[in-house]
Order: C-alpha cells, then sequence, then structure tokens
C-alpha cells in the first residue's frame, strides 16, 4: 500500500491535509499521534470533522514504539496517519541519544512493508534559526536526515506552503 508523506514548516496545513487526505483514503483511519498529549490543534480537527468528511477517527497515543503500533494496527485499520515523525524523533533523542538509530532502521523498514496506507507527518527544522546548541543542531540533521529517508520510499511527497499540498513526487 502506498506511503505517502507530508512536510513543511510549523503551522503550513500539514495536519488538516493529512487529515483530509486520511478521511477520504480510508474507511476505518487511524490517527496516531506520536506528542505525549495530542494539540490543541489535532484535537480540534479530529472533532470537528476539519478531515473534511466528517469520519469518525479513532486517535492513539504512542511517543515511542512506532513500528510495533503501526504493526498491530494494519489489520484493523486501512489507514494510518502519523503526527508527526519530527516530534516522535526528538522523544527518541530525548530517551536514548545513542541508540535511536536502529529505531529509525526499523521504523523505516516497518514503512517499507504496511499492508495498510501510511500518510506520514513530518515537520521541518532546517529552514529556520541556525540552532544554538549542538543537540538542538544535532536533532535538526537527523529530523532532516529522515525526512529525506522517508521521501525517498514514499509513493507520494508533499510539502506545504501556506495551506496548500505541492507535490513534489
Amino acid at each position: 500500500m502506498p506511503l505517502i508523506f507530508i512536510a513543511g514548516g510549523a503551522r503550513s496545513g500539514k495536519s488538516r491535509t493529512a487529515l483530509g487526505m486520511a478521511a477520504v483514503r480510508g474507511k476505518q483511519p487511524l490517527l496516531i499521534v506520536t506528542s505525549a498529549e495530542p494539540d490543541e490543534e489535532i484535537r480540534e480537527a479530529v472533532s470537528s470533522g476539519e478531515s473534511g468528511t466528517g469520519h469518525h477517527m479513532d486517535t492513539v497515543t504512542e511517543p515511542v514504539d512506532l513500528a510495533s503500533l503501526l504493526h498491530a494496527s494494519s489489520q484493523r485499520y486501512d489507514v494510518l496517519l502519523i503526527d508527526s515523525l519530527t516530534v516522535w524523533l526528538g522523544n527518541l533523542m530525548q530517551q536514548d541519544a545513542e541508540a535511536f538509530p536502529a529505531r529509525v532502521e526499523e521504523l523505516l523498514a516497518t514503512l517499507g512493508a504496511m499492508s495498510a496506507t501510511v500518510i506520514a507527518v513530518a515537520t521541518e527544522v532546517g529552514c529556520g534559526i541556525e540552532p544554538e546548541t549542538e543537540l538542538a543542531r544535532r536533532f535538526r540533521d537527523e529530523a532532516g536526515r529522515l525526512s529525506q529517508r522517508c521521501a525517498a520510499i514514499a509513493d507520494e511527497t508533499y510539502w506545504m506552503v501556506f495551506g496548500c499540498p505541492l507535490r513534489v513526487k
């Protein structure tokens, strides 16, 4: 099944676009939120039907063990929406800064082998201010690498600008 990758800056409309795609492409979509708690924008969009069709969308929170959740969920749901890979990467780097590369490899292998459609959202953090600390620069660099690798294996890639999805691939 296809992997759809959506990236863009903060508040560029990534989540809204991804929710709309999930609602249109899936009979039973699942929203996977990687933050400890879904932010207000995600909660509002899901509860108000902003996804475009008013479909009900189950929501789960998984800040770290994303590959296992994807495997388990692909049997029940036809579309899995991950929001966001960038937050997930930050969670991993905070938890174990040395072991996170293996988890990234595990996720990429899982994304390439899914039986359900996966829509993955990431925030582009490399177009902003140069980070002051070594840790922040490492996070920026790793987030950029993860986005490049996701775009490389994705069937469709979109760049969000001012709420408009531009198809890159």
